[in-house]
């Protein structure tokens, strides 16, 4: 599903995806103006077809796409990043299609939690298929939002539209940044 906000307000030097599908969100990060743009996918068709659809990109080195698990790759992806990053987790069972949990988002978060950048921009995708039966592990969006405070204290927490209105989380630490439903 394409990214339906105006992905530029979250503008960081870096974009790191998990969730690659078809591109969607690489596509919308190139358009925004990101310098470097990450994404992880574990399905090899749909690496394969991101692959084919960004090859002048990644040939630039503006894009790189690897295929695996967000589990194993995301620490490893921004271990070296000394900036601030835009995350955009999309990561989950789709299509049949998962790696070693149909949704690694607690995961991805306790990776970011141990970057020692504190205030990257977090966007989480697909809100309103949490807790849902047969997606998930139970991951529950209370759970979610405590562990994004205990990565930043003082972020401001949002919503923005994606398939559905208020179906992406937002985490940002300038307020200024945030828009839609404030959660505080």
């Amino acid at each position: 599903m394409p990214i339906q906000f105006d992905l530029a307000k979250y503008l960081n030097p870096i974009f790191v995806e998990t969730g690659t599908y078809k591109g969607h969100g690489i596509a919308a990060a190139l358009e925004s103006g990101f310098t470097k743009i990450y994404s992880i996918e574990v399905s090899q068709e749909f690496y394969e077809h991101s692959v084919q659809r960004f090859k002048s990109e990644i040939a630039q080195g503006t894009v790189e796409i690897l295929l695996g698990d967000s589990l194993s790759c995301l620490a490893e992806v921004i271990q070296t990043i000394d900036c601030q990053i835009t995350f955009w987790l999309d990561a989950h069972e789709t299509l049949g299609y998962q790696g070693k949990k149909s949704c690694p988002l607690y995961e991805e978060l306790d990776a970011i939690a141990n970057h020692p950048i504190k205030n990257h921009t977090i966007l989480i995708d697909d809100l309103r298929l949490l807790s849902q039966e047969g997606w998930g592990e139970s991951v529950v969006k209370d759970d979610i939002i405590e562990k994004l405070k205990q990565i930043n204290h003082n972020y401001s927490l949002s919503y923005e539209n994606g398939k559905i209105e208020n179906d992406v989380l937002v985490a940002v630490t300038n307020t200024s940044l945030a828009v839609g439903a404030d959660l505080k």
